[in-house]
C-alpha cells in the first residue's frame, strides 16, 4: 500500500487559513461585543439634559467602532444613530479582507473625542472595565479561548 508523501508546505497552508479563521471569528466577536454594549447617548439622563445640542441624536460612539488592517485609521463616521448595521458591517468586511491580507495586526478602534471618557465609565450604562469584559467575553466564544494550553 503507497502512503501519500508528507507535504510541508501544504499543511503549513492550511494551518494558517485555520489561524486567520479564528483570528477572523474572535475579532468579530470583540467587535460585535463592543458595538452592542457601547453606552448611547440619552439626554433625559444627563446631568444637564437642557446641554444636548439642537437635533441631538445619541449612538455617535456605537457607530465609531473602526476596523483597519495594519494602520490605524483616525476616521470618524458621520450621520445619525445608533444603528449597529454600519460598524457590524464594515467591520466584517475588513476582517474578511485581512484574513487574507497577510497583514500582521488588525486594529479594533474607536476615535470619538470622549471614547476614552466613556471606556472609563463616564456614561452610567457601561460601568468600568466593560470594555476589557467585552473582550474577555468574546475570547470565551468559538474563535477564542481565555487560556492557551
Amino acid at each position: 500500500m503507497a502512503t501519500k508523501p508528507f507535504n510541508a508546505g501544504e499543511i503549513a497552508r492550511q494551518v494558517e487559513v485555520e489561524l486567520f479563521d479564528d483570528m477572523g471569528e474572535t475579532s468579530f466577536a470583540i467587535l460585535r461585543n463592543l458595538v452592542s454594549r457601547s453606552p448611547v447617548g440619552n439626554p433625559t439622563n444627563w446631568q444637564n439634559p437642557a446641554s444636548a445640542p439642537e437635533g441631538y441624536v445619541g449612538g455617535n460612539f456605537r457607530r465609531n467602532w473602526i476596523v483597519s488592517i495594519g494602520v490605524v485609521d483616525s476616521g470618524i463616521r458621520d450621520g445619525a444613530g445608533a444603528s449597529a448595521a454600519v460598524p457590524l458591517a464594515e467591520g466584517l468586511s475588513k476582517i474578511e479582507s485581512f484574513k487574507s491580507s497577510k497583514a500582521t495586526s488588525l486594529i479594533i478602534q474607536n476615535n470619538v473625542p470622549y471614547a476614552n471618557r466613556l471606556a472609563l465609565g463616564h456614561s452610567t450604562q457601561a460601568k468600568p472595565p466593560w470594555v476589557d469584559e467585552e473582550i474577555d467575553a468574546a475570547l470565551t466564544i468559538p474563535g477564542g479561548q481565555t487560556e492557551l494550553d
